[in-house]
């Protein structure tokens, strides 16, 4: 486990890519430093929530962790620009509530969340206007609508990743 992280209270980058034997990150509530948070790959990590502590926390790399299901606690983390959640199974009113608290998000990846759809693509498009990069590769409940939505919303968008959707149908 990673319990004595918590008492690095100037930690402000952290990897831990791959460590499948991680399950609990909840110290890491403590680090009120952190600013960039590398999970990817923690496959053990199903609870997130103790990270809304975490208020400046500016990147949030949780992706393949495919026992994380809900997000919903990342609430408080206002300075959030940057969220990868690619292959999580985080459900899509899940994904709308966190998503609706990020103004600050520049970057969003959710690549084979089979739970992202129009909906959830209108919410980010209308509360993150700041959107550069949205990635969203082989996302199936997403149609037309909600990349209309982001394209509408989002002008400084830069990188728009929208390989096997299949409910895309307009080019």
């Amino acid at each position: 486990e990673v319990m004595c992280l918590g008492q690095c209270k100037m930690l402000a980058t952290l990897w831990l890519n791959r460590c499948t034997g991680v399950t609990n990150v909840s110290s890491l509530g403590q680090c009120k430093k952190l600013t960039r948070l590398y999970l990817d790959g923690c496959t053990g990590v199903t609870d997130v929530s103790c990270l809304g502590q975490c208020k400046v926390l500016a990147l949030l790399n949780l992706s393949d962790c495919t026992g994380v299901t809900d997000v919903s606690g990342l609430g408080q983390c206002k300075m959030l620009t940057t969220l990868d959640l690619t292959a999580c199974s985080v459900s899509a009113e899940a994904l709308q509530h966190v998503a609706c608290r990020f103004p600050l998000l520049e970057e969003v990846r959710v690549s084979l969340c089979v739970n992202v759809d129009d909906a959830t693509a209108t919410c980010l498009a209308e509360a993150c206007p700041r959107l550069r990069c949205f990635d969203v590769f082989g996302c199936p409940e997403l149609s037309d609508a909600g990349i209309e939505a982001i394209l509408h919303h989002c002008p400084a968008l830069r990188d728009l990743h929208l390989s096997e959707c299949p409910s895309i149908t307009a080019a």
